[in-house]
């Protein structure tokens, strides 16, 4: 694409993430799914982020009214492994406790008959 581009920043809709490019020229083309697409200087060329990358145009009103700039959600991949192992062990705990009060009071139901 021709022109000066601006940084690459996520912005939300309602349902999907995209993110954006600004037409800097008229007659600016772009590739879309359907075939090659000609846009307006000043317009907004959104891509997908939901893993097809899929380009689509919009004006800058409608970008403005219906898209708000996001932060990138980086997930944490460490993991506290011991306090998970004694939360299972707890668990584990608990299970025998309920099950051995249920085989106690089966057996109590079952004495009084």
């Amino acid at each position: 694409m021709k022109g000066d581009r601006e940084l690459k920043k996520l912005y939300a809709h309602r349902k999907f993430l995209v993110t954006l490019d600004k037409v800097a020229d008229d007659g600016e083309r772009f590739e879309t799914e359907y075939g090659p697409f000609a846009c307006c200087k000043g317009e907004r060329i959104l891509v997908d982020n939901a893993g097809k990358g899929n380009k689509f145009a919009v004006n800058e009103r409608y970008f403005n009214e219906n898209y708000i700039e996001v932060g990138e959600v980086k997930e944490d991949k460490t993991y506290d492994y011991e306090s998970m192992g004694n939360a299972y062990a707890a668990m584990a705990d608990l299970n025998q406790d309920e099950d051995s009060d249920y085989i106690k009071g089966t057996k109590d139901i079952h004495s009084i008959e």
